[in-house]
């Protein structure tokens, strides 16, 4: 697996083994999708520790997109001081930047989800080992 910061800020110059964020997602959401009700408990742990690594991967770009986003917020803000401290933001949410941080957000909103998807399963899984053991 490879998430390369280029690749993750330009997909048209992108190599067929370096995959985006949300590419890498959308990879995994397909993976489980195909396994459906046979998905092995194996698979769904090697899934969540990839997971795993992929969300404190996610939380470090979030916080370095916030940042962008908040130093264009100043930006627009001290270039119309003359203006309220709403339309700078109204102005920033329309930018690139802004874009980019809440695209991150939604990534990282998926990765918890799946996540929290794949401990259920293994509990369950863990339950009906133990219910199966005691009959």
């Amino acid at each position: 697996m490879s998430l390369s910061k280029n690749a993750r800020k330009n997909n048209n110059n992108m190599t067929d083994k370096e995959l985006t964020i949300r590419e890498y997602i959308v990879k995994i959401q397909n993976e489980l999708f195909a396994c459906g009700d046979m998905l092995e408990a194996v698979i769904a742990s090697k899934k969540a520790v990839e997971l795993s690594a992929l969300y404190s991967r996610v939380v470090r770009l979030l916080c370095e997109d916030e940042i962008v986003y908040k130093k264009k917020l100043e930006e627009i803000h001290l270039a119309n001081s003359d203006k309220s401290a709403s339309y700078a933001k109204i102005r920033a949410e329309a930018t690139s930047e802004f874009a980019k941080w809440r695209e991150t957000d939604a990534n990282l909103r998926a990765i918890q989800e799946m996540n929290r998807s794949l401990k259920r399963f293994q509990q369950a899984d863990r339950e009906d080992f133990f219910n199966q053991r005691n009959v």
